[in-house]
């Protein structure tokens, strides 16, 4: 079983959650961190003192948090609503238990799939058949003059009315030279 590490209490996570930045935590250690008062968050941990000067994790300023802050790691944008739930193995207490008056953690978000592509898709119209082919081939030093170029579309696809229209223009006219020829 890996042990996980809370990067506050720098003890074994417990209920472990993970920021969008990467940053691993317990749910009730940044739970507390999020809803502590703004000037308790901002404290120097050298020093104790925070950035307006006064000494702090003192309880003096009874403003809370409005539910967003900042990563303790990082300072990257942090919200209870964008955490990430581990869910681990092996544990052998209820965590619902563990806190009674700690808030449940947030459930994970499964996104749903990206569509596949549409070129992806084309090459897999009509069965799989080829929409164009080419063919050339050729002999000597000019292969170009000599040889044979032929690209032409597939005889198995489904014509489209722009097709239609031409073939049935090329029909008409082999039929007009046809009875040209006869008479």
């Amino acid at each position: 079983m890996t042990n996980y590490e809370c990067n506050i209490c720098l003890e074994q996570a417990i209920e472990p959650v993970v920021t969008r930045c990467g940053h691993l935590f317990c749910w009730s250690c940044l739970h507390k961190w999020l809803n502590a008062p703004a000037s308790a968050q901002h404290t120097n941990s050298l020093t104790g003192l925070t950035a307006q000067g006064r000494i702090g994790a003192s309880g003096s300023s009874s403003t809370k948090s409005t539910g967003s802050s900042s990563c303790p790691i990082c300072k990257a944008s942090v919200t209870i609503q964008n955490v990430i739930p581990v869910y681990t193995r092996g544990n052998q207490t209820d965590p619902r238990n563990t806190y009674p008056d700690l808030p449940a953690r947030p459930p994970g978000e499964r996104p749903e799939p990206e569509p596949a592509s549409v070129l992806a898709l084309q090459a897999f119209q009509n069965g799989g058949v080829p929409e164009s082919y080419g063919y050339s081939a050729g002999q000597g030093y000019f292969p170009v003059i000599f040889g044979l170029n032929w690209q032409g579309a597939s005889l198995l696809e489904a014509p489209s009315s722009a097709k239609s229209l031409s073939y049935m223009l090329i029909g008409f006219s082999a039929l007009y030279f046809g009875i040209l020829f006869l008479l």
